[in-house]
């Protein structure tokens, strides 16, 4: 066998180059159409009763989260991991309904960051800079405490 018969000529070359072409454009026919990821507009959550702002972070030489408060965030982390909350994304409205655990005086502005900052933490949105509308209620109390949290896409 000669060094020649083993090379293919520019007409066999072109041949099995359109064939694989053809082949290529039968596949990406064959292929479903990719729907884009669903929109995210509403998420609704019910997480423990947020720590007090007052008690969630201390000052020493440097400012550090306490250990409750870490425990607490990763309670609120976890909970979105299991119902698998995909982000908003654009601008946001969040409505919080504070269930006190007690009777006792409670400050709910204090409450608000730890649960904005949780939320953000747990995937709920990218940024808390997104947030356009926040309203804020006390709810009834009930036994541990509770925020009840719905997250809405701003129309």
């Amino acid at each position: 066998m000669s060094k020649n018969s083993l090379r293919m000529t520019t007409e066999q070359y072109q041949a099995i180059v359109a064939r694989q072409v053809k082949y290529s454009q039968a596949i990406e026919a064959a292929k479903p159409l990719e729907s884009p990821a669903p929109v995210v507009t509403a998420i609704s959550l019910e997480m423990p009763w947020p720590p007090s702002a007052n008690n969630y972070v201390r000052h020493a030489s440097q400012h550090y989260m306490t250990a409750a408060a870490k425990d607490w965030r990763e309670q609120v982390i976890n909970l979105c991991r299991l119902q698998k909350i995909q982000p908003i994304v654009g601008r946001i409205h969040v409505h919080l309904t504070l269930q006190p655990p007690n009777k006792r005086r409670v400050d709910i502005d204090n409450r608000i960051k730890p649960a904005l900052d949780a939320l953000q933490h747990g995937g709920c949105y990218a940024d808390d800079e997104a947030i356009d509308k926040l309203t804020v209620i006390r709810g009834p109390v009930v036994k541990n405490g509770a925020c009840r949290v719905q997250l809405l896409l701003a129309q």
